[in-house]
């Protein structure tokens, strides 16, 4: 966002700054991984996050900024070389460890209840399920929305 108007008082509103929409990033950085960057230990956001509007230095801004570039950028070149496939269980030549029934129960399940519990020791293939279940749901192989 970038502040079109400083703050102002309006006769409906009170205190009011006026903002309009400078860049729309398709794949937003996670409030964790810039809280474990040290450079932005004492951003105030990270010490005091009570409110909305927060001060930034140039440094930390440029910071963020990279993180956010790198991530989207990073996004943007998976996306031009990762062909997305249509996707039907049916079809997956490197199908889940389940049969077909138990994955459609699967599916269905989560249609119905809105989710599901995956659940054994570390290496035994959640993550595969999981995303084989996903791309069932899209109906491609798209790794960026999972």
């Amino acid at each position: 966002m970038e502040i079109t108007k400083g703050i102002h008082t309006t006769e409906t509103e009170g205190e009011v700054i006026e903002f309009q929409i400078a860049e729309i990033f398709e794949y937003p950085v996670n409030w964790n991984d810039l809280k474990g960057i040290p450079a932005l230990r004492n951003c105030e956001v990270f010490i005091n996050n009570q409110g909305s509007l927060f001060s930034l230095t140039e440094e930390e801004f440029d910071i963020i900024r990279e993180v956010v570039d790198e991530k989207n950028i990073a996004a943007e070149r998976v996306l031009q070389n990762n062909e997305i496939q249509p996707y039907r269980f049916e079809d997956d030549p490197d199908k889940p460890f389940i049969n077909g029934d138990e994955f459609t129960q699967i599916i269905s399940l989560l249609k119905r209840k809105k989710n599901i519990i995956l659940q054994g020791p570390p290496g035994v293939g959640k993550t595969f399920l999981a995303k084989k279940i996903a791309y069932e749901m899209m109906g491609e192989t798209n790794d960026l929305c999972i």
